[in-house]
């Protein structure tokens, strides 16, 4: 359907499912999208990629971390420990960049579902509501949806700013003002 919209691999806005992004002006001709609940494929983009832990286990007291992935139509959680099997990850501990962005990495979600155990999967139409809270030694995200609600520690106070510019421009596009900061 040509007036259908779709999310652009290249920045991430909404746009309609035509040859070029109304946003950005890249190319959407090179790409296949359909609707997550039309979508006979699987076949998703990954956008970008966090290492990160949940709040009961936290990465900088040794807890194991998490890799998030946000895809054109999806939010994925797999766990750290298989660092790389989705694609490639950035944390600080690491000495990288706080997201890692801009990887276009294709990807199968039902194949990984079936050869991933524990890989959690979250429509952007899904998530209620994305809640970013800076607190006196750290850095929070929540997500809040029906099946899934994971609170993130992603980083010291200092790295606030930055995860907030990041997280804003990968999540805003997909749920709109349900990004909140607190």
């Amino acid at each position: 359907m040509i007036d259908e919209e779709i999310f652009c691999p290249h920045c991430g806005s909404k746009t309609p499912n035509f040859n070029f992004c109304a946003n950005c002006g890249e190319s959407l001709k090179d790409f296949e999208f359909d609707k997550p609940s039309h979508n006979s494929s699987s076949e998703e983009i990954i956008i970008a990629a966090i290492t990160t832990s949940d709040t009961s286990q936290s990465r900088f007291g040794g807890g194991k971390p998490k890799n998030v992935f946000f895809t054109t139509n999806y939010l994925l959680e797999d766990e750290g420990s298989r660092i790389g099997s989705l694609g490639n990850t950035m944390s600080l501990e690491f000495g990288g960049d706080l997201i890692l962005e801009e990887i276009n990495e294709k990807i199968d979600i039902n194949k990984l579902k079936h050869e991933t155990s524990g890989l959690k999967v979250i429509p952007y139409t899904e998530i209620e509501k994305a809640e970013f809270e800076v607190t006196r030694f750290a850095v929070y995200l929540e997500i809040k949806a029906p099946s899934f609600t994971p609170k993130y520690v992603l980083g010291a106070k200092k790295y606030g700013d930055q995860f907030q510019h990041k997280l804003r421009s990968l999540l805003e596009p997909k749920i709109g003002d349900r990004f909140i900061v607190k």
